[in-house]
Formats: C-alpha cells, sequence, structure tokens
C-alpha cells in the first residue's frame, strides 16, 4: 500500500478492482469483470463494490475487506461495514461508527458519534460529518481529525474551498425573540472565514461564488446579495428582482437566476419574468414572457414561455434548439441544468412526435418515433428508461446511442446507466449485466428459496383486512388488503384469548415466493372484537430475538407515515383468525425468535395499548439486525413513509 502513503497515481490492479461487479448465485456472492468472467467466486453472504481497491464482504455475520482477486486484507470483525473515502471506511460494532485505515487500525475521533457520514466535495475531495445527539453536527477531515471544535446544525458541502454552516448558537433580543440564526463559512482548514450574522442565509459556493440575505437588524426587508468566499458583497439586487429559489439559489456556469418584476415594484411570481444575472448583478438578457428557465451549464440553459413548448437557450437567450420539446427527461426538478449526459439530452417531442436525444446545439441526434405506453421515464446515461403502463409496471430501455429499444422485460434497471460497459439488471427476479448491444454476459441463474440472511433491522409490513361489518362501518376503512379474516371453524387455538402462533417448522418458498417463511396466526377465540390502529393496512407487528444476554429486541420495525391517510384501523371478530407469513431468518448466531403485536383495549372512556407474544420458536440472526437501520426514500409522491 505504499501507492497510497507516497501519494502516487492509482495503481493498476485497484483501477481494475474498482470496475469489477458483484454477482449473486443461490444466496451467494462474488464478482466478475466486465467480460462477465468470475473473478472471485461467489461465496460471501453480502458484499458492496469495490471503492479504492477494497470491497466490504461477510462470509457469516461479520464484515471484513478483500482486494480484487478475492483475497482477505481486512478480518472480518464489524457487524456492518461501509466502502473507502480518501483512505477511510466506516465499520461498525455493536451499532457504534467508527473509521478504519488500510492498514486495519482505528482512527482515533473526538466523540462517540451516532452516526459517521462521508460528504463529497462538489470540486474533488470531501469532509467527514458526524452526528451527536439530538441532531448536532461535527465536522471531521479525511483523515477523521476533527476539523471545528463547534457542533453545528447544518453542515453544506465542500466547494471552492467553504463549507457553509449553520452553528447551534442564535442571536436573539432581550425577551428572547429570535433574530437571526448563526450563519456563516469555514474554509477547508475550519476556520470562520465569512462571519456569523452577517447574512441570514449562504448558498452553496460555486466557483468562489454564493447568494446571500445580508441580516440588517431592525430592516423589514433583508438585501439580496453575491458574495464571494471572503464573504465581500460583490453585487445586491435592486428592489424589483429577487432570486429564484430565494434563500437556496445557486450559482451555475457563472450565473444565478432572478425573478424582475414587470411593473418596476417588488418581485413575485405572480408579476415577474425570469432571467439570470451573473456575478456583478448584471442582467445577460430580458424575455418578459419567459416562464420557466433551468439552470445553466455549459452555456446552455432549457427555457419555456406560457403555455408553449421548452426550448434550449444559450447566456444571450438565443434560441437554439428547432424541434419543440413538451418534457424534459432528466431525474429530479425541472430547475436542474441540462446535463448533456455522454453529450446528449433526451427529451420528450411536442405533438406526439416520440423522443429524441439533442446535442448542446439543439441538434437532434437520434428520434424514437415508435410511441411508449409508460409511465415518467428518465434519462440515464445513455438510457431512456421507462417503465411500460401495465399491471406488472415492468422497465425497458431506449439507448439513444445505438438505437436499441428493449421493452418491459425488466423487474429493475441501475439508474446509472451503463458502467464500464454493463448494465445492471434484474429480469425475473434474477440479476445480470448487458453489453450495449443487449446481450447477457453474465446471468444468475433461478433462485431457489433460501431462509434471509440479513444485516439491517427489515422493514416490516403485515398487512390484513377485515370482514365488513355493520356496527365497525366507521372504524375508518378497511385499505387495500386482500388478506381477510377466516373464520376459526376446526382450527384448534387457545381458548378464551387473543393468540399470535408461529410455526416451529419454515417452509421453502411462502415469504416473498424466494424464501423460507413460518406460518403466523392471530385468532381471537374471545367474545369481543379486537380493534387493531393500522398504518396502510399493515399491523404493529414485529419480529424480536434474543441477545447474547437472553434479553429480547426487535429486529424488525414499523415504519411511520406522515399522512394521516394512512391510518386507519381493521378489527378481528370472534372467532376469527388471519394468516401471514414471517420470514425464516439465517446468520451467525444460533437464537430463539418470537412475534410482538400490538393492539388497544378500551376500558370505559380510555384506551390501553396491549402487547400480545406468541411462542418462541428457533432461528438464527447477524449482530447488526438489532441495530442497524437501512435508510429509506419515499418511492415518489404517493409514498408516505420516511423510514
Amino acid at each position: 500500500m505504499s501507492w497510497l502513503l507516497a501519494g502516487c497515481t492509482t495503481p493498476p490492479d485497484v483501477r481494475r478492482a474498482d470496475t469489477l461487479f458483484p454477482i449473486v448465485e443461490q444466496g451467494h456472492w462474488g464478482f466478475i469483470d466486465s467480460a462477465g468472467t468470475v473473478v472471485v467466486a461467489p461465496r460471501f453472504a453480502q458484499v458492496q463494490e469495490f471503492a479504492e481497491g477494497l470491497a466490504p464482504v461477510r462470509e457469516a455475520g461479520h464484515y471484513g475487506f478483500i482486494d480484487g482477486t478475492g483475497r482477505l486484507v481486512l478480518a472480518q470483525s464489524y457487524g456492518y461495514a461501509s466502502p473507502f473515502h480518501h483512505g477511510l471506511a466506516v465499520v461498525q460494532q455493536d451499532s457504534i461508527p467508527q473509521l478504519l485505515d488500510r492498514l486495519g487500525h482505528l482512527v482515533p475521533l473526538a466523540a462517540p458519534y451516532q452516526e459517521l457520514e462521508w460528504q463529497p466535495g462538489l470540486d474533488g475531495g470531501g469532509l467527514w460529518v458526524g452526528l451527536l445527539p439530538p441532531h448536532n453536527r461535527q465536522i471531521l477531515a479525511t483523515t477523521g481529525k476533527l476539523l471545528n471544535p463547534h457542533t453545528f446544525e447544518r453542515i453544506g458541502q465542500l466547494s471552492s474551498n467553504r463549507i457553509v454552516v449553520q452553528d447551534t448558537t442564535t442571536l436573539r433580543d432581550r425577551e428572547g425573540n429570535l433574530l437571526t440564526e448563526a450563519v456563516g463559512a469555514l474554509n477547508a482548514r475550519g476556520k470562520l472565514v465569512v462571519p456569523y450574522y452577517q447574512f441570514s442565509s449562504i448558498s452553496t459556493f460555486h466557483n468562489g461564488l454564493a447568494t446571500a440575505s445580508r441580516y440588517q437588524a431592525g430592516a423589514d426587508m433583508e438585501t439580496q446579495c453575491i458574495i464571494d468566499t471572503t464573504g465581500r458583497i460583490l453585487a445586491r439586487l435592486p428592489s424589483n428582482q429577487e432570486f429564484a429559489d430565494y434563500s437556496e439559489a445557486e450559482f451555475a456556469d457563472g450565473v444565478v437566476r432572478v425573478h424582475i418584476s414587470k411593473d418596476g415594484g417588488a418581485a413575485n411570481l405572480d408579476n415577474s419574468y425570469l432571467a439570470v444575472v451573473d456575478q456583478r448583478g448584471r442582467v445577460l438578457f430580458h424575455n418578459r414572457r419567459l416562464q420557466r428557465l433551468t439552470n445553466f451549464y455549459r452555456g446552455r440553459a432549457w427555457a419555456r414561455e406560457k403555455d408553449n413548448d421548452w426550448y434550449l437557450i444559450d447566456k444571450t437567450g438565443r434560441r437554439l434548439s428547432t424541434v419543440a420539446v413538451q418534457d424534459l427527461l432528466r431525474p429530479g426538478d425541472y430547475d436542474a441544468a441540462p446535463a448533456f449526459a455522454n453529450g446528449a439530452e433526451v427529451v420528450k417531442l411536442a405533438n406526439e412526435e416520440g423522443y429524441a436525444a439533442l446535442d448542446s446545439t439543439g441538434r437532434v441526434i437520434r428520434r424514437l418515433a415508435e410511441p411508449l405506453l409508460c409511465n415518467s421515464p428518465e434519462q440515464a446515461g445513455d438510457l431512456l428508461l421507462f417503465y411500460e403502463a401495465d399491471s406488472l409496471q415492468r422497465m425497458g430501455f431506449w439507448n439513444w446511442r445505438t438505437g436499441l429499444l428493449i421493452r418491459k422485460r425488466f423487474s429493475a434497471i441501475s439508474y446509472a446507466g451503463y458502467q464500464h460497459g454493463l448494465l445492471p439488471v434484474v429480469e425475473g427476479d434474477r440479476l445480470g449485466y448487458l453489453s450495449p448491444q443487449g446481450r447477457y454476459v453474465w446471468r444468475a441463474k433461478p433462485m431457489l428459496s433460501m431462509p434471509l440472511n440479513l444485516d439491517f433491522m427489515r422493514r416490516a409490513s403485515y398487512p390484513v383486512a377485515s370482514v365488513p361489518l355493520r356496527r365497525y362501518a366507521g372504524a375508518g376503512g378497511w385499505g387495500e388488503s386482500d388478506n381477510q379474516s377466516k373464520p376459526i371453524g376446526t382450527r384448534s387455538f387457545i381458548a378464551h384469548t387473543l393468540g399470535v402462533q408461529v410455526s416451529q417448522r419454515a417452509t421453502p418458498g411462502t415469504f416473498g415466493k424466494r424464501y423460507h417463511g413460518h406460518e403466523l396466526t392471530i385468532a381471537n377465540t374471545t367474545a369481543d372484537t379486537v380493534v387493531f390502529d393500522v398504518q396502510n393496512s399493515s399491523l404493529s407487528l414485529t419480529i424480536q430475538a434474543q441477545d447474547k444476554q437472553g434479553q429480547w429486541r426487535d429486529i424488525e420495525y414499523s415504519p411511520s407515515s406522515w399522512c394521516g391517510n394512512s391510518y386507519h384501523q381493521v378489527f378481528l371478530a370472534p372467532s376469527q383468525y388471519w394468516q401471514l407469513t414471517v420470514p425464516a431468518y439465517t446468520g451467525e448466531f444460533p437464537t430463539r425468535l418470537r412475534a410482538r403485536l400490538l393492539h388497544h383495549r378500551k376500558e370505559g372512556t380510555r384506551s390501553q395499548q396491549v402487547i400480545v407474544y406468541s411462542n418462541s420458536f428457533a432461528g438464527s440472526i447477524n449482530p447488526a439486525q438489532f441495530w442497524r437501520y437501512q435508510r429509506y426514500s419515499p418511492q415518489g409522491i404517493m409514498d408516505p413513509y420516511l423510514n
């Protein structure tokens, strides 16, 4: 590893390792190269991608690191591990995150952080952010050394050698009323170079420029201005202008978008048009009909006038494209600059003329005239990805560079597009990699059922439905589940109770069709109807396991919705039962497991939470299932869950 310590260029073997692709065969992971040749034979329970020549892997319940030949170079000693960034990786043991160097040494940290996160810089490099309770943060250098002793509410990305921060302190008047937050900017060494309380907001710096709102005690309106990396004001917006995104406005390609009032008064969305100004505040062009304008990138932006189509412009406002564009298909919002990924921007043409790839001059490189009956197509490098508008929601893609069109075949396609010549896809639950010609260079064999081998707390979902009863018509609805309760009939359950029973033996292919599962029943043998509070029909039901001290702890969690429409009630009438399937877990630690069910019992005018436990059953788990939560991102506007 002398190449890293000497600061030399990345050696060839590290570069080769970083272009390997993970594969899985019957629950065992390995790696192939871009030709589809197996380089590391599948033998791991889980792997992550290579970075800086090493990949985190685990054969049982603990992670270590391998090199590009599959040789274990750092021992499997950690409940979880993440890829390397600038010579350090986050590893966790018993939920405590630490930084590990390439020699296997733990880096001393300034505090016991709840989380450690790598935050890449916009111009290269980056920094580590350590989370302290309750929600405070500290900045660590790439070496893990504390960069600044203060704690912060917010830490921006390193850009133009500056980090915009919001300190935990505030400025208040004598009565304790908030006047402004402590917003400033640090340099890359952690020194405060733009002092607090000069500006109430500062955007991320780009090429040494940022937008800011000048704090002035007692002023009704704050002055919006353009500053350099020292906090020096380069220009102030006149009263008839305001930044298009107010405090979130950022420079892009040397300019920033503004709203300009049409009547000379204060600018607002109803009486203004869009334009861009340079670092001196000079307006580069005027078009009073302009209502939408993206950020600029390499002298290009998308613009749209009222009720008209999108078109490509340069920094003089000159129209470049000659085709009418109905929709922009880049991921993210419409304010994002045209990326011209791999040299082209894919758009939907107006007048039902299909799709096209345009270059930065607005010229059409290739058209797709065939109609796509699809939902929300998005560009991913050379590809246009789309979901077919059918009940299976299968994915397809169009490669604008080659003209290849593949319709509704895949359940998943990598939104990163082609990487190092291969496209990761999932077809029929089988991972595979496609060549640019659309042929498989490697595809997994059909998967046999197996127990679930995880290193995180599973996000539980156990939906049920109630048989409609007139007296419970106002219980809040029945949600969307076809798993209705059934009559107990001749089945045998414990009498006079609400009981939860889990089968001792797991059955292959019963959990999600791909994994072993245990049958779980919830039976009501009392004379009363039991009411349950649910979210989108899912019960408050989780699986627990005994740790090494014999304590019962959750290995699953019920997510929480922010939308009131997710919450309703279901009920289980007397002599009825629900049948569900819970996963059969496997891991390095043999233990006992059980189910935990919550419901509410009314006693007069009061409601009491009641916990019902199932019988215990044998299984095995991995240590990280007790404490590691996977990050969850909402899957669209109709997904109200954040965890």
